[in-house]
């Protein structure tokens, strides 16, 4: 009687482990289509993130304003006015502290009635501007100040978004290596 008990209770034994061993192949696979799933979906994420650097590294750039560097040094600049904040004689009017903003500049420049161009006052602002076809430092091109060039605050958001996008890269890549390791354990537990 006892043999026969224990030969019951090893089948049930057997019948469980057979269980364990379905339910554990089942999960298995499961677990391969969630991480195969999860695999194509970084890896398509990593293709739109690549997109949009190759994107953010064509965009034309320039220097961004260096504020603390504009003082006047030139005898003969010395009582130069800035055409923002009116200071003489301390500082080139792109290097204004007081307006930093090329909107704030664009909106003192109208309220001061002065020329886009050439900054002053009884200009027009058209082709008879004295500096209508004088190069922006920044962008190179024409029909505005270098002070109200919007090239400066542009490429600092380029950088900006550059420097994300990269590190948006990076964590990625860390992704999906995790995730193809997970798929080669998975995979090697298998065989």
């Amino acid at each position: 009687m006892a043999i026969q008990e224990n030969a019951e209770f090893m089948d049930q034994v057997e019948e469980m482990n057979f269980e364990q061993d379905y339910e554990s192949e089942v999960d298995s696979d499961e677990r391969r289509r969630q991480i195969q799933q999860e695999l194509n979906r970084a890896c398509q994420e990593l293709r739109d993130i690549n997109s949009i650097i190759n994107e953010l590294e064509r965009e034309k750039t320039c220097e961004p304003r260096r504020h603390h560097r504009g003082a006047i040094s030139k005898e003969r600049d010395r009582y130069m006015r800035c055409a923002f904040c009116d200071t003489k004689g301390d500082h080139y009017s792109d290097s204004c502290t007081k307006f930093v903003s090329v909107d704030d500049r664009k909106r003192e420049l109208h309220a001061r009635r002065r020329c886009e161009m050439c900054l002053e006052t009884f200009c027009l602002g058209d082709r008879n501007c004295a500096k209508y076809f004088t190069l922006c430092y920044h962008c190179r091109g024409f029909g505005h100040h270098s002070s109200i060039c919007p090239l400066p605050e542009r490429s600092v958001l380029i950088s900006e978004r550059l420097n994300v996008s990269r590190e948006t890269r990076l964590q990625c890549l860390q992704r999906i290596r995790l995730l193809e390791a997970e798929l080669e354990q998975l995979t090697e537990m298998d065989v």
